[in-house]
């Protein structure tokens, strides 16, 4: 009886008042940041400067993509060529 009653007295009151204060600064949130989002998009279609610049950062990326994949493939190869001589010299 005193569970049920400290349930109904506390807990459950507690939690109701919590989930809308919660759903309350959640909606508030959610608002500033889509009307946030709104405002960017604005400032980028009416000022390019602010938006994308450079289009040289995927090639970068693709160099340092080839650069891996070689240093990788260099790697296989020298531990390829490790185990060979392991297996010749036993």
């Amino acid at each position: 009886m005193k569970k049920t009653l400290l349930f109904l007295l506390v807990a459950l009151p507690l939690g109701a008042v919590l989930s809308i204060v919660l759903s309350i600064i959640l909606a508030g949130v959610t608002f500033c940041r889509s009307f946030a989002d709104y405002l960017a998009y604005i400032i980028v279609q009416f000022f390019p400067i602010y938006g994308q610049q450079e289009e040289e950062e995927p090639e970068k990326l693709e160099e340092t993509r080839s650069d891996v994949w070689e240093r990788h493939i260099a790697r296989i190869e020298a531990k390829e060529t490790q185990e060979k001589d392991n297996t010749k010299s036993n």
